[in-house]
């Protein structure tokens, strides 16, 4: 073997050149292992991972997996930010999930107001970076379990989910779940307080 080593390399630099002379015996190129449309099909796990893809779901076309990668870079670059949480609920199959912050939240009155002295509207304990999510479908508790477990991925950790609620579920007084104005729902939600402060 030659190589441009001067006769005074260590072992160390002498078995990193042995190694480098080897490496066009790899069947892959290196250039081609970061590239998601170039990737062989077996190493797309790998560069997934590499690539810190939030969601991955091995049960996915080979297209749905190298579109994930690809979008990566460019979801991480707003990683933090509600466009990423709406993006990353309309990849979790809500884009029509509605994010609701503390700011957005209807205001009526002062903030001890009582609706028949044992009716309170509104959390307790308000924070500025609480939010809720509506989805306009009907969803399991599972699958809102695992829409809250993959929203931890995304927001800043200052962020506090009180809950998903079900925002196209309108049944009369009494019947699952109560609408007051368009916006405030009681009953079919999952609660999320206290897991995540």
């Amino acid at each position: 073997m030659t190589d441009l080593l001067p006769n005074n390399a260590t072992a160390t630099e002498r078995a990193v050149s042995t190694a480098m002379a080897r490496a066009n015996l790899i069947p892959t190129l290196a250039g081609q292992m970061w590239d998601p449309a170039d990737v062989p099909v077996a190493f797309l796990p790998w560069l997934a991972w590499a690539l810190s893809v939030d969601e991955w779901n091995p049960d996915w076309t080979e297209a749905e997996k190298r579109a994930a990668m690809a979008a990566s870079i460019a979801f991480h670059r707003i990683k933090g930010t509600r466009p990423a949480v709406a993006q990353f609920l309309a990849m979790l199959g809500h884009p029509d999930a509605i994010l609701i912050e503390d700011r957005d939240l209807p205001r009526i009155g002062g903030a001890d107001l009582e609706l028949g002295g044992a009716w309170r509207l509104g959390p307790e304990d308000p924070f500025w970076a609480d939010y809720w999510i509506e989805i306009p479908t009907r969803i399991r508790h599972g699958e809102a379990d695992r829409i809250a477990m993959r929203l931890e991925t995304v927001v800043p950790a200052r962020c506090r989910l009180r809950r998903i609620s079900l925002s196209d579920q309108r049944y009369l007084l009494g019947d699952d779940q109560w609408l007051i104005g368009d916006r405030v729902t009681l009953g079919n939600t999952y609660i999320y307080e206290g897991q995540n402060g």
